[in-house]
């Protein structure tokens, strides 16, 4: 099951520092933070569950493009697009659906989602063009909430974090 949670703005870093311990038990394989010079903040708890290596955890950047994601539920069909991302010359590190899910993001948005099978959320930063995108299956299966304020924009896959923020 994962959690993430995350902003970007002033108090970003102080939400995400305040709540990402408290995603543990929707992750106890790993819990990690990003924090960014632009006011980004992402964190993760991490549940493995289709590369148990520590090179899958969360949140994760793209090595070639500098992209961030932080993602929480599972992309049934990851193998075929992965193939596909790999036939047009991108090389992978891990055997997660994370990974898959950040490339192809990462090398086009909109064909990137549109071949999507499963049940997820996960925030995503262009780096190149500094855009936070936030995202969920169309069932909403998978939870991500988000709040906007005069500090920023911040988001979590548990309502109660942005509640007591």
């Amino acid at each position: 099951m994962c959690g993430i949670v995350g902003g970007l703005g002033l108090a970003s870093k102080e939400f995400v520092n305040q709540n990402y311990l408290k995603l543990n038990r929707r992750g106890p394989d790993s819990q990690n933070v990003i924090h960014l010079t632009n006011g980004l903040s992402f964190g993760a708890a991490r549940l493995a569950m289709t590369d148990p290596n520590p090179r899958s955890n969360q949140p994760m950047v793209d090595p070639e493009s500098g992209d961030l994601i932080v993602f929480n539920g599972e992309i049934y069909n990851y193998k075929e697009i992965r193939t596909k991302l790999e036939k047009s010359g991108l090389v992978f590190r891990t055997q997660s659906d994370t990974e898959v899910l950040l490339k192809a993001i990462s090398k086009d948005f909109l064909e990137g989602c549109k071949d999507l099978e499963g049940m997820f959320a996960f925030a995503h930063f262009n780096l190149a063009t500094g855009t936070l995108t936030l995202s969920r299956d169309f069932l909403g299966k998978k939870p991500l909430y988000y709040m906007k304020s005069i500090e920023g924009i911040f988001f979590s896959s548990e309502l109660k974090l942005l509640a007591s923020f």
